[in-house]
């Protein structure tokens, strides 16, 4: 026969599973990682080979967002959390929006504060976009193809092409060729500062919905 369990006894025992539950929720909800975004800059020069020079006819940022920095490397577009990229060559700016190839071919590599496009999907450095470079991106009657295994005409080749980022583009200012990438020391300190500013407007207006 049971034993019958005072009104005292029910509290107790109330309060009890109650602090247990709250404990069992409090633990759960604990593990919350903070994001942060992290910005990259590229730059387009107007010579087509295998360096990037002054003078530099244009330039981008992409950002991503992420717990920790990514350690310098190559990784597919479609891993990145939060990703968007401005690409702004003569009078013409391209955006991750404008991306005409289909993301999951797109591979980005970030080094030393800078990115660029690459396409290891067979066959070796041609996407699916219009121009089938390794990224293609298309404004309206503007379009912007980035080609790091374009030619085997410059410097060592990977895979059956070039490792260079060489890019074409189709701009108001008029047609653009050459090579993009992260330019060398001052060169890039005095760019750096330049593209950041201009960034830094771009994506404030972004997220205005300006």
């Amino acid at each position: 026969m049971p034993i019958p369990i005072s009104p005292v006894g029910k509290l107790v025992r109330g309060l009890s599973i109650l602090c247990r539950t709250t404990a069992r929720t409090v633990l759960v909800a604990a593990p919350v990682s903070m994001a942060a975004t992290f910005s990259y800059t590229t730059f387009f020069d107007a010579t087509f080979d295998s360096t990037l020079s002054a003078p530099t006819v244009g330039g981008g940022i992409l950002t991503y967002d992420a717990p920790s920095q990514l350690p310098d490397g190559t990784y597919p577009w479609t891993s990145f959390t939060g990703l968007t990229v401005s690409l702004t060559l003569g009078g013409t700016t391209f955006t991750d929006a404008d991306l005409d190839t289909s993301p999951a071919q797109v591979e980005i590599t970030l080094a030393n504060s800078g990115f660029y496009f690459r396409n290891d999907t067979p066959p070796v450095g041609f996407g699916d976009g219009f121009f089938n470079g390794s990224a293609d991106f298309i404004s309206g009657a503007f379009a912007l193809s980035t080609e790091p295994y374009l030619t085997t005409a410059f410097g060592p080749t990977t895979g059956g092409g070039i490792d260079t980022p060489l890019y074409f583009a189709a701009t108001s200012d008029g047609n653009l060729s050459g090579t993009y990438g992260v330019p060398e020391s001052s060169t890039w300190i005095a760019l750096n500062s330049m593209i950041f500013a201009a960034g830094h407007t771009f994506f404030r207006q972004r997220h205005r919905g300006l």
